[in-house]
């Protein structure tokens, strides 16, 4: 995997979640802040392996991002106007 810039990668997910169709966002938002604090000292394989869940998590939440209508988060897209890359 290519070097990830982690603060990069957290105001991403953090970006991407203000967007998650969903009553529980802002717990949602403080779990990713807490789970970047307490993997902060990570090194190795398990600082890879959290980064990997990050990077799938963040294009999760994008893809949650593309779905929702921005200017009423309660109602989503058309299945048309969605577009999800394999």
């Amino acid at each position: 995997m290519s070097e990830v810039n982690v603060r990069a990668l957290y105001k991403q997910i953090l970006r991407a979640a203000k967007h998650y169709p969903s009553s529980n966002r802002e717990s949602l938002i403080e779990a990713i802040r807490e789970e970047f604090r307490a993997s902060k000292n990570l090194e190795g394989e398990k600082l890879k392996e959290k980064l990997r869940l990050a990077v799938f998590e963040k294009r999760r939440l994008e893809f949650w991002a593309q779905v929702v209508d921005k200017k009423d988060p309660r109602n989503l897209k058309k299945d048309s106007d969605i577009v999800v890359d394999l």
